[in-house]
């Protein structure tokens, strides 16, 4: 009875263990399979990965190339705009050649006037100014000199740009006013310049800097007045004497006259003790007299300019100053 209950169960197991191996040796192969997808599943996302880089890499190049094609399209336009304007350009610097070939051919006859008006017209009021240079005009051209058909002191001089920032600096708009402040500035003696009506003061401060550094106004009474006067011709300061008198101090002689001690490199200069002269040192004198008379010896030391204002003149500055008013915008 045991065999015959041991067979019975034999046969029913059996099929049943083969079946258990086949269905394990399914299982192994589906193991191998999905071992093999997901080896591949994690080529195909690597690979995924680098494409996305790539992908970023050419889209921030492609970005970049934008933004430089926009530079690029922005340089093109200016330059078109560039190569436009130097065409202007070119025609007027043609202009000005052509005008600066004329003027070096009437140098000669400028350059004689000016320096003529220069050294003598100082003193002079407009209308003396105006008789005298019209008399040398007259004189350069009987001699066969060129000049400039249209010369004109103030512009052969410094320009008209150096014109304007002057009177952007308190100069008052009168021809006459600007032919003095050529003189002040380009004369080789130290100014000094009849102002009654006090208009210069103002300027020259405004020129030469407001500020100590650069700037200092001594009173001929001050403390310590030669004391002051010699750091500044030390320190190459710019120096504004005012209230002058028909007599200058002998303290003063070597300065006006630049007698120089040559030392070395530099030079030295005695005024009450012998101090270094700095090149950069600038001496304005002005005086509130309105008829005042210098002897000769003063007029060889320093350059007489006369600054008092003519009828003439003040009828320039208030026809300025009414336009100004009505005509902002110009």
């Amino acid at each position: 009875i045991n065999a015959e209950y041991m067979g019975k169960a034999l046969r029913s197991v059996e099929p049943k263990r083969r079946k258990r191996e086949m269905a394990m040796e399914a299982i192994r192969k589906l193991a191998e399979e999905l071992a093999l997808l997901e080896k591949n599943r994690k080529i195909l996302a690597d690979k995924i990965l680098e494409l996305n880089a790539k992908k970023k890499k050419i889209e921030d190049e492609r970005e970049q190339l934008k933004q430089e094609i926009e530079e690029l399209d922005v340089k093109i336009d200016r330059a078109e705009q560039l190569t436009k304007n130097l065409v202007d350009f070119y025609q007027r610097w043609e202009q000005e050649l052509e005008n600066l070939k004329n003027q070096e051919t009437k140098l000669s006859g400028d350059v004689l006037l000016s320096a003529a008006f220069l050294s003598y017209c100082g003193p002079l009021n407009k209308e003396y100014r105006d008789q005298l240079t019209a008399l040398w005009t007259t004189k350069i051209k009987e001699r066969g000199i060129s000049m400039s058909p249209a010369y004109e002191f103030c512009y052969f001089m410094v320009g008209d740009s150096v014109v304007r920032d002057w009177r952007m600096r308190g100069l008052p708009t009168d021809k006459f006013s600007e032919q003095n402040a050529v003189i002040i500035m380009k004369t080789d003696r130290f100014p000094l310049v009849i102002d009654p009506q006090d208009q210069i003061s103002h300027w020259i401060k405004q020129v030469e800097g407001k500020t100590s550094d650069h700037f200092r106004q001594l009173a001929r009474r001050a403390h310590k007045f030669f004391n002051l006067l010699e750091t500044a011709v030390t320190e190459g300061k710019a120096v504004l004497l005012p209230d002058m008198g028909e007599e200058l101090d002998v303290e003063l002689d070597n300065l006006l006259k630049k007698s120089f001690i040559k030392s070395g490199d530099s030079f030295r200069v005695k005024i009450q003790r012998e101090v270094k002269y700095n090149p950069g040192f600038k001496l304005y004198m002005t005086s509130k007299l309105s008829n005042p008379h210098y002897t000769p010896e003063i007029s060889t030391k320093v350059t007489i300019v006369n600054f008092a204002l003519t009828e003439q003149a003040l009828s320039d500055q208030l026809l300025d100053i009414l336009f100004e008013c009505e005509e902002k915008e110009l």
